[in-house]
């Protein structure tokens, strides 16, 4: 007889699926490395950048007004707008 643990198998196929989202990463970040000709490097400083900047237009307006903005956040707000 069996005792199924279902903790352990949740836990399991979100593990199995966070590797299976890392390597479809992977391996579109590269696609795209391949196909704009640039390092694989570039393509995540790429990805990263238009992460924070989209972190910083899209914050709500209270959010915006309630904090000072770093250096590096009016760089991208204004050269990347």
């Amino acid at each position: 007889m069996f005792i199924r643990f279902d903790v352990i198998h949740e836990r399991d196929r979100q593990t199995d699926r966070q590797t299976l989202r890392d390597s479809k990463d992977r391996a579109y970040a590269s696609h795209r490395a391949e196909k704009m000709a640039i390092s694989l490097e570039a393509v995540y400083k790429i990805t990263s950048l238009r992460t924070q900047y989209s972190r910083h237009v899209k914050a709500l307006p209270s959010a915006i007004g309630s904090a000072t903005k770093t250096s590096h956040q009016k760089w991208l707000l204004k050269n990347l707008d």
